[in-house]
């Protein structure tokens, strides 16, 4: 993008004055008014500050060098062409997709058979897809392995946890959520699922 299009628009896009920033000074042009309630322009001069002074000089312009006129025309003209340079620079810089990325993107191209066969697939091996099959699943364990199992994997307790609310030991109920869990990846498979 070129730096001082964009300058220049961010400066004067809401901005009632006419701005012109260069390497050592800021020139503001702005509309007045006088003490008899005349509009005039006004040309403000702020010198960079770098070289230790930010000497601001006020000074006002004549109308034969810018009438109100003058300032209105120049002020729309020179917003509307830093804003088509700047769409114009927005269109032919950083901001462009390179073509690796745009082969990317679901706009160009229909899926190849090669991925819809491997999403198919992965879709196939997924996790059950309703509560339904997951309860049909879980209904293949003894109800003690099943309590036991949803404590632990659903409802996020410990194994210890679970034997001291039960009352029994904790390798007895280690040994339950792994013979449920085996039957459960046995009951996966059968049914076209993977294993974790």
């Amino acid at each position: 993008m070129d730096y001082q299009n964009a300058e220049f628009y961010k400066l004067n896009k809401n901005n009632p004055d006419l701005v012109y920033n260069f390497a050592d000074e800021l020139i503001t042009y702005r509309k007045e008014t006088d003490e008899n309630g005349n509009l005039q322009i006004v040309e403000y001069r702020k010198k960079d500050g770098r070289k230790g002074k930010k000497a601001t000089t006020r000074r006002v312009v004549p109308s034969y060098e810018m009438s109100i006129e003058d300032f209105d025309a120049w002020k729309t003209r020179l917003t509307e062409e830093a804003l088509e340079y700047r769409r114009h620079d927005d269109l032919t810089t950083r901001e462009n997709v390179s073509i690796e990325n745009l082969l990317e993107t679901d706009l160009v191209c229909e899926e190849s058979v090669e991925d819809e066969y491997i999403r198919e697939e992965e879709e196939r091996h997924a996790l059950p897809k309703t509560m339904k099959e997951a309860l049909e699943i879980l209904d293949i364990l003894t109800p003690t392995q099943k309590n036991r199992y949803l404590q632990v994997k659903y409802y996020g307790k410990t194994i210890r946890e679970v034997a001291d609310e039960e009352g029994c030991g904790f390798q007895r109920v280690a040994k339950s959520i792994a013979q449920a869990q085996e039957k459960i990846d046995k009951e996966r498979a059968k049914r076209g699922y993977t294993t974790n």
